[in-house]
């Protein structure tokens, strides 16, 4: 029990993190009217743009993605969940939470 309350408030440490970054991310495209390639501070993998949180203990990736409609950052909890934060020019962000079946 211990360890799931341990890693529960981590992965908000690090939720809270990447929400930090999509309202930076946001702002940005709201100013400039378009998306970054690659924000500032995230790097490509090859396949994904990502960053890695520090929830502590424990570490967190998120992953970036734009289209022309809008961004996305999913923040993995574990391999299938976690949260989705998405947002667009003039677009309000959400976050929803995702479960991969």
């Amino acid at each position: 029990m211990l360890i799931f309350a341990t890693a529960q408030w981590t992965y908000k440490i690090a939720l809270d993190q990447a929400t930090t970054a999509a309202r930076l991310i946001h702002a940005e495209c709201n100013t400039n009217s378009f998306y970054p390639k690659i924000p500032d501070g995230w790097k490509s993998d090859g396949s994904r743009i990502i960053k890695r949180y520090s929830g502590l203990w424990l570490e967190y990736i998120a992953s970036y993605t734009h289209k022309t409609e809008g961004f996305s950052i999913r923040v993995y909890q574990g391999p299938d969940l976690g949260e989705t934060i998405t947002a667009g020019i003039n677009i309000p962000m959400t976050m929803e939470r995702y479960r991969e079946k």
